[in-house]
């Protein structure tokens, strides 16, 4: 009866005296100067406290912003148009002289800003005759005269007026080939897109049944210009 009673009273004094208090010295290290005591009260309900935006922790990085891009040069318009001739695997021995010829050429030929990022861009000679065709008159591009551009699009049109749920003027749907004559009229198409876009049975096919037959940064504009549609 007296070991019963002597368990209990164990059981009762752990329950009371919860987690140890945790100590600022190890056991028979240090010293404390309060009279008081020197030990720390250990919490038994855990505390949220919400992240500090003002102040985050080390190693976080800050919200830079979209990097900003450096305007080619003809310095790198050469470079870029060399290794596309010799090829990207070329030493720099064999790729030299030509970057100094196509630096040479942009300089001559006087390209601009935009001409420059377009042809230092560019990951085949096609776009680059596209981007400069004066700077790469050894490929000819053929163009479709803005001019010509509605009655591009106006087999587009009619087609997709015949469509059994389509009808004449339908509002998203004209938002969408206007775009697409837009681009047509100020993004100089090939003849070759102009060809494919126009056998199209909707303005939305245009773009992933035609990129095949244009270079990327004719397809970017044009998915641009949709994209931002209301």
């Amino acid at each position: 009866m007296i070991r019963w009673a002597s368990i209990v009273i164990v059981f009762a004094a752990c329950a009371r005296s919860g987690p140890p208090p945790a100590r600022l010295f190890a056991d028979g290290t240090g010293g404390c100067p309060d009279a008081g005591g020197c030990d720390v009260p250990v919490e038994t309900e855990p505390r949220f406290a919400p992240p500090d935006e003002d102040h985050p922790p080390p190693g976080t990085d800050p919200e830079l912003g979209p990097a900003e891009t450096r305007e080619a040069s003809c310095t790198d318009v050469g470079i870029s148009a060399a290794s596309i001739e010799v090829g990207n695997y070329a030493d720099e021995e064999t790729r030299a002289p030509t970057a100094r010829k196509f630096r040479a050429r942009c300089l001559k030929a006087r390209l601009g800003a935009v001409e420059r990022q377009c042809v230092f861009e560019a990951a085949d000679a096609a776009t680059i005759a596209w981007c400069a065709p004066r700077f790469w008159p050894q490929l000819a591009v053929a163009f479709v005269e803005p001019a010509t551009c509605a009655g591009l699009t106006q087999p587009i049109r009619d087609r997709m007026n015949a469509l059994p749920d389509g009808q004449p003027g339908q509002e998203a749907w004209a938002r969408q080939l206007a775009a697409v004559q837009r681009s047509c009229e100020e993004d100089r198409w090939t003849v070759a897109f102009g060809q494919c876009a126009s056998s199209m049975q909707t303005a939305s096919y245009v773009v992933p049944y035609c990129q095949h037959v244009a270079p990327a940064p004719l397809v970017t504009r044009l998915q641009d210009r949709l994209a931002k549609l209301p």
